[in-house]
């Protein structure tokens, strides 16, 4: 198994074991601040250094999240191929809500 699988992996059974203790997983999956934690734990394979991940989603039933990721490994990609990096890396857990990302190499910082 690869290591993006096995880190998919971890990162649900880690979710589904704290939507049954907390009991806040629903027929629409886990609350934003456990979404919030999954795309975290995905997104730790690129080893940023700065990730922010905010739930943007209003009182709708649409789920939306900004994430601002600072990566080594954005270095040498272009913006779009940044992005469809971390696309890649969300997976299911990306394809089901509305993401504005921002990922950008330690150089653009300055």
């Amino acid at each position: 198994m690869n290591m993006l699988a096995v880190m998919k992996q971890k990162a649900l059974a880690l979710d589904s074991t704290s939507s049954q203790e907390t009991g806040a997983a629903n027929a629409e999956g886990p609350a934003s601040g456990e979404k919030c934690a999954l795309i975290e734990s995905l997104l730790a394979a690129l080893k940023p250094t700065s990730l922010t991940v905010r739930d943007d989603s209003d009182d709708g039933s649409e789920s939306r999240f900004h994430l601002d990721i600072v990566a080594d490994c954005f270095e040498p990609l272009a913006p779009e191929k940044r992005e469809q990096l971390v696309l890649v890396l969300l997976g299911e857990v990306g394809a089901s809500c509305t993401l504005d990302v921002n990922a950008r190499a330690p150089s653009e910082l300055a």
